[in-house]
């Protein structure tokens, strides 16, 4: 099988894999919950507030297009507006759709290059965003902890593990990336040896496969770690850019908050819900951390919302943070791919 099948492959197993818990979670949620009851608890909601929600997701995405074209325009890379968004909607879909985000960014950098940029100034591109994405949840999660402190001492050991193995995960991939971009030596010695174990273990099959990934991973941050070094400033202004990114996606269950008509609870509590939701589901390899997050929020929705609201406002949110956003990026995804497909087929008729 060539790789390409192999990669094609995975991903119909992916895709199937989020259909099929969110298939389960939604039964086991109207197993549980009339949907009659379901329905009347959004009857009376606020529209002006969920068309807020949907704007603000688009804007999401926009973001992230918009720290994308930063780096690029910095790496003498011109790219408009419209090739920003696409990139976005590449690898927020397709880091949806795969365990544990893998295939957005090898897919976005696939999507520059195939556009005529460079597969190293679209590695670096990748590689800087996606780090200050992460330092963006982890300041997000320190921002909710001191504003919010209580939601650390909810009443639940399934939160407190997968937060505590979250944090852990997110802070072991964030110093990951510092030891490949200051200490590459130091991280291909300890790459090798995670790959023999893993070998020994019968964990890993294709040592010499793994080995090359990791040359070209350490290639690619030593090539991103002198990019950093010459934009010191840039780096602070993506940086801050994921940090709003961040923050404008966790504003998104406000707005379903108050679509409720309810206001007992602020915009931190519900802003630290939803923080944690994300850091707690961080380490999940299931694609789209489909169906525990729903349970996850759907918990800790039982501190700001009555029962039958608490599983209204979980679908909802769910459905403007993930699948509003799945939909949209891969209508966008879908049409640039089309586009694509027609001009290289006129180019090869011409």
């Amino acid at each position: 099988m060539t790789e390409n099948k192999r990669t094609v492959k995975r991903r119909i197993i992916s895709f199937s894999v989020m259909v099929l818990f969110i298939a389960v979670t939604l039964y086991l949620i109207f197993r549980h919950y009339e949907l009659d009851d379901i329905l009347a608890a959004l009857k009376g909601n606020n529209y002006v507030y969920i068309l807020l929600a949907a704007l603000f997701m688009l804007l999401y995405v926009a973001l992230e297009g918009v720290s994308l074209r930063t780096i690029t325009r910095s790496l003498g890379v011109k790219q408009s507006p419209v090739k920003s968004y696409v990139y976005a909607s590449v690898d927020l879909y397709f880091s949806a759709i795969t365990p544990s985000s893998e295939g957005g960014q090898p897919l976005m950098v696939y999507t520059m290059n195939r556009d005529g940029i460079s597969i190293s100034k679209a590695t670096v591109t990748a590689v800087l965003f996606t780090n200050s994405f992460t330092c963006g949840l982890l300041l997000c999660t320190a921002l909710a902890a001191a504003i919010t402190p209580k939601i650390l001492f909810f009443d639940s050991l399934y939160f407190r593990v997968c937060l505590i193995v979250g944090l852990v995960v997110s802070f072991a991939v964030l110093a990951g990336c510092i030891l490949f971009l200051r200490f590459g030596h130091l991280a291909r010695r300890f790459g090798l040896f995670c790959i023999r174990l893993f070998v020994k273990l019968h964990i890993l099959r294709h040592r010499e496969r793994a080995e090359e990934r990791l040359d070209r991973a350490i290639a690619d941050f030593a090539e991103c770690r002198h990019y950093i070094a010459e934009h010191p400033l840039l780096t602070v202004r993506v940086m801050c850019l994921a940090f709003l990114q961040r923050v404008v996606f966790f504003t998104v269950p406000y707005f379903v908050y108050l679509s409720f008509g309810l206001n007992s609870a602020t915009f931190f509590d519900i802003f630290a819900i939803q923080v944690m939701t994300q850091m707690s589901v961080y380490a999940l390899p299931i694609p789209g951390s489909a169906g525990a997050t729903e349970a996850m929020l759907l918990l800790l929705y039982e501190t700001v919302y009555t029962e039958d609201q608490a599983v209204s406002a979980m679908l909802l949110t769910r459905g403007i943070t993930f699948y509003l956003n799945v939909a949209v990026c891969g209508l966008v995804t879908l049409i640039n791919n089309l586009v694509s497909n027609r001009k290289k087929k006129e180019r090869k008729m011409t």
